[in-house]
């Protein structure tokens, strides 16, 4: 009976450790995708705003192209 309960003392140790190096190991990962996500936020950000800063003076003609159309089919 005693060496059932050393036996099983063992193994619960050895499971808990197991489970620590899974759990540490999770949290490893978990932080590195973290950091991964917010470094693609980032980049996602400043091409929004490349984008943005390219497209808007096409934007702005455009606008402008319209207005001088409708100025000159009202008149």
């Amino acid at each position: 009976m005693m060496r059932q309960i050393e036996m099983l003392q063992t193994q619960h140790t050895i499971a808990s450790q197991n489970w620590q190096r899974i759990e540490g190991s999770l949290q490893l990962r978990a932080e590195g995708l973290e950091k991964e996500k917010t470094e693609l936020t980032r980049k996602w950000e400043e091409e929004k705003k490349k984008v943005k800063e390219a497209v808007w003076p096409f934007i702005v003609s455009l606008m402008k192209a319209r207005r001088q159309e409708n100025s000159s089919e009202s008149t």
